[in-house]
């Protein structure tokens, strides 16, 4: 029996020494790799950047003095017309001088038109007439001065898109009330370094997304030749239609397209072994698959052309 089992602890050693590695399972087996079929179609060479959605026709109506806002009279989404009023304050003295200026240009208003008349009929000189034409504009334009200080109206017509007070606040000179977009159209503005700037042209083709599923396509239509001495980044705009759920303010991305080869031969990125510096695949040759060079061209996120 003690023969027996040293017999077998030795068989069992011997088979142990006998198991190979995987080393060496491939030296005689060779190594097993996953193959694809080479494809045609197009390669499209993409670079992604972010930026702020913005309306071209955008206005903000500011306060021009420090006061309490008596009343807004319209809504966010509402239309409104050019010098429609938008906001007026509340405050007693304010008010007062605004009915002072009114009267005052009613009464230069007389008598510039007294004055007019008689100099018309030859009873009056130029420089009387003159010198009540001037205090007539005096006092319309101190009018027009006072009103728009307790009276905002909209500068152009368009639709409003944010408030940023509430009746009863308190407003300072400056302040931001009101902001109108004047049109339906949008654009997106973004920042590039020194080594994309070359890729970047008017007209080419640009995919705005806001990350919930919203895309767009628009153009680029500005390209600086210049770039900005804080950030050393070159600015580029791009257009893009009024689409629900982009608005101006908020943050997208920006696919840019940068260069684009159809129907060309292509595998998948991750078939390339040495990458770019060395591009060689596995070709299958009956049933084995063995490393050749190849010739890369045009490369996207997951494909690479095959040139030859």
């Amino acid at each position: 029996a003690i023969v027996f089992f040293l017999y077998m602890g030795i068989a069992n050693s011997k088979q142990e020494e006998e198991v190979l590695s995987i080393g060496e399972i491939q030296k005689l087996e060779g190594v097993p790799v996953l193959t694809e079929e080479v494809k045609l179609g197009d390669v499209v060479r993409t670079n992604l950047f972010y930026g702020d959605i913005k309306s071209p026709g955008q206005m903000v109506v500011t306060s021009k003095m420090m006061d309490r806002i008596g009343n807004i009279l319209v809504n966010v989404n509402d239309y409104v017309k050019k010098d429609q009023t938008l906001v007026v304050f509340d405050t007693t003295a304010s008010q007062a001088s605004v009915v002072q200026a009114r009267l005052a240009t009613e009464n230069a208003s007389r008598d510039y038109n007294r004055v007019k008349t008689l100099f018309e009929q030859g009873a009056l000189s130029r420089q009387m007439h003159d010198g009540a034409k001037l205090q007539y504009d005096i006092s319309k334009e101190n009018y027009e001065m006072a009103r728009s200080a307790v009276t905002l109206t909209a500068p152009s017509s368009g639709r409003v898109a944010r408030i940023d007070f509430k009746a009863g606040a308190l407003a300072y000179p400056g302040d931001a009330i009101i902001t109108l977009i004047t049109d339906d159209k949008l654009e997106v503005e973004f920042d590039v370094t020194q080594d994309d700037r070359p890729h970047l042209n008017t007209g080419q083709k640009v995919v705005v997304s806001n990350g919930n599923g919203i895309s767009v396509t628009g153009k680029v239509t500005d390209a600086s030749l210049m770039t900005s001495m804080q950030s050393r980044m070159f600015k580029i705009t791009a257009k893009i239609p009024q689409t629900d759920g982009l608005y101006p303010g908020s943050l997208a991305s920006v696919e840019v397209t940068i260069g684009e080869r159809n129907n060309v031969a292509y595998v998948s990125f991750d078939a390339l072994v040495g990458g770019n510096s060395d591009p060689r695949v596995f070709v299958v040759n009956g049933k084995s698959a063995k490393l050749r060079s190849i010739e890369t061209g045009m490369q996207s996120a997951d494909r690479i052309e095959v040139v030859s």
